[in-house]
């Protein structure tokens, strides 16, 4: 899949207030806002597009959508677009061409930048609305952790990721390994593996974190075509670490 430019579209309503993280002896939960009517499709009977990531407070790093044609789900890696303009978009299933109509989306870079959020994933909570997450450390347990690394491959040996996969797989593989290396724990904890797959969550997984560098997997079978993405988080729901491929 050729990298295609596109920025989001919001509309003047729908922007939450930004959740910061919480101080104290708990976790801090989601951090991030609420978001709603992202993009501008034409044809306008095209499958809501399920989930955007937001990188260095620039740069749309992917977007998600599915075909109407087709109903093949499919990604769009980004570039940096900084004037208003009309992105054409193909399927790269059945070639089925559509437009997005998009402008420099202002208001969700303010909302970004005052808060700090560097990296944000955005997963949908409904049709037509998503929620910003902040990806990045998080309190838990009264101790500021972070995901050093969040790995995708085929296989773990001693510990470590093998086979690592890049975004983009051919075939559907007979297993997928999320590997997390996280860091900062000063006591016994645990975190959470979200599979989700063309927008819905597939699995959820918990894994034990034993010390303040930890490396722990998780593994799915019986996969299926689409976009994939997986999140690690903390139990009440920060986003630490994620990372994201396609079956073709």
């Amino acid at each position: 899949m050729r990298r295609r430019a596109f920025v989001v579209q919001l509309s003047s309503v729908g922007m939450g207030a930004i959740t910061t993280s919480a101080c104290g002896e708990f976790d801090s939960g989601p951090r991030g806002f609420p978001l709603r009517d992202v993009l501008r499709w034409e044809p306008a009977d095209i499958v809501q597009d399920v989930a955007f990531a937001v990188a260095d407070l620039a740069v749309f790093d992917h977007l998600d959508a599915t075909c109407p044609s087709c109903q093949h789900a499919f990604r769009v890696f980004s570039l940096v677009v900084s004037v208003a303009s009309t992105l054409s978009v193909s399927c790269p299933y059945c070639g089925m061409g559509t437009l997005v109509t998009a402008r420099v989306a202002r208001l969700l870079f303010d909302q970004l930048r005052a808060a700090a959020i560097k990296y944000a994933l955005a997963l949908p909570i409904r049709a037509g609305e998503y929620f910003v997450h902040e990806v990045g450390p998080a309190l838990m347990d009264g101790s500021t952790v972070s995901a050093s690394r969040c790995t995708v491959a085929l296989d773990v040996a001693a510990r470590e990721p093998r086979r690592i996969v890049n975004r983009r797989l051919p075939a559907v593989p007979r297993r997928i390994v999320f590997h997390t290396e996280i860091v900062g724990a000063a006591r016994a904890g645990s975190v959470m593996h979200v599979w989700r797959c063309n927008g819905v969550v597939t699995d959820r997984i918990r894994l034990a974190v034993d010390s303040p560098r930890f490396r722990t997997w998780s593994m799915k079978e019986h996969l299926a075509p689409g976009t994939w993405i997986a999140t690690v988080e903390t139990l009440s729901g920060s986003l630490l670490g994620q990372a994201d491929w396609i079956i073709e």
